[in-house]
């Protein structure tokens, strides 16, 4: 009969720098601990993990997916985080349930209550790499001190990626969320990323946060001031009727009217644009009384016309004479009778039509 070895019943368990998890768990020889399909189904990822989802993270350790997780849409959660310190690679690969989001009201269908990545009962949780889709809730919820990147996060019914203060949320794709791109907490760091197409404000984030080159188009409302998307501006430059290439800088391109109508929910690039010779009374907004050329929508090759028609030849021509081509200019006499009833056709601007060979500042528009 054998003799039973103390040191056997040592080694069903494996304890680097204080993290502990079941002998049976899935370990790469880099440290990591690995999760995919059937270590979902069996549960064990960390010790007290129940079998199925949310695949339960109680100890802190790194984490990398090496297959796709499909989470039924009862789940509260793909992945729950309850260990502070917890790294997640998802390793290029998708978190996803039955959720989609679709029609241009962008409803979501079926309900559900889960969150891809719940995370809000541990700090400093990074979460990157991969993709988090299809959720009843959120698609990634993050705790303080967290962080978020290199992520793509969609369909999720209420909101993208979701933090608490001091994170930060950096280089990920957010789209097609019914609720908010990406909400981030005080003292947060929202930078370098694509969010677009999204049911609610494309980015929600305090004041003090540090909000920077995003790109943030096509959302249901324009979030709070500071976290205004799409900028904006008119050039310190002036062309004639031939716009030749891209007068704007990279990233901007020649604006149409309809892209910049109400400039309310657009940000002036003060960086970029004409500021005028100063004195002045600009503040942080736009230039008024200052002229540009502006695209008009006019399907026709035309240089003849009222505003809006007139286009230089789709802007080809400097010749003058008959040739007129759109310009555009905030309206600065503030006759708000107007609005209701513009003389110029769209307030609060003033369009007019100029000759092409007639030197003009052109708007710019965020692509």
């Amino acid at each position: 009969m054998p003799v039973a070895r103390p040191w056997l019943l040592a080694a069903l368990t494996v304890c680097l720098f204080s993290v502990c998890v079941a002998a049976g768990s899935a370990r790469a020889t880099d440290g990591v601990i690995e999760i995919n399909a059937a270590r979902a189904a069996a549960g064990g990822v960390t010790t007290g993990d129940a079998p199925g989802f949310p695949v339960e993270i109680f100890t802190r350790g790194n984490f990398r997916l090496t297959s796709d997780l499909i989470v039924p849409g009862d789940a509260t959660a793909g992945i729950a985080v309850y260990a502070s310190g917890t790294q997640i690679d998802l390793n290029g690969f998708a978190i996803a349930s039955t959720t989609v989001c679709s029609g241009v009201n962008l409803s979501c269908a079926p309900s559900g209550t889960g969150v891809g990545i719940d995370a809000s009962a541990a700090d400093s949780v990074v979460v990157r790499n991969g993709r988090v889709t299809g959720f009843g809730v959120y698609g990634v919820f993050l705790s303080t001190g967290s962080r978020a990147k290199e992520l793509s996060v969609d369909n999720n019914a209420l909101g993208g990626i979701t933090t608490d203060a001091a994170a930060v949320v950096s280089d990920n794709i957010v789209r097609l969320n019914g609720g908010y791109g990406i909400s981030a907490g005080p003292d947060s760091r929202v930078v370098e990323n694509t969010v677009v197409g999204n049911g609610g404000p494309g980015i929600l984030t305090n004041a003090s946060a540090i909000y920077d080159r995003n790109v943030v188009n096509h959302n249901v409302g324009p979030g709070p001031s500071f976290a205004h998307a799409r900028r904006f501006y008119v050039t310190t430059i002036k062309l004639q009727g031939v716009i030749v290439g891209n007068p704007c800088d990279t990233g901007f391109h020649f604006a149409s009217l309809w892209e910049i109508s109400d400039p309310s929910r657009l940000a002036y690039d003060r960086d970029r644009g004409n500021l005028g010779a100063p004195p002045n009374d600009l503040g942080s907004g736009p230039i008024t009384g200052t002229p540009g050329w502006i695209r008009s929508g006019y399907p026709v090759f035309s240089s003849t016309g009222p505003p809006g028609s007139a286009t230089c030849f789709n802007w080809t021509t400097s010749q003058g004479g008959v040739n007129v081509g759109t310009t555009a200019t905030l309206n600065a006499a503030w006759d708000f009778s107007q609005e209701l009833a513009p003389a110029s056709g769209t307030w609060p601007w003033l369009l007019t039509t100029t000759g092409c060979n007639q030197p003009n500042y052109v708007w710019c528009v965020e692509d």
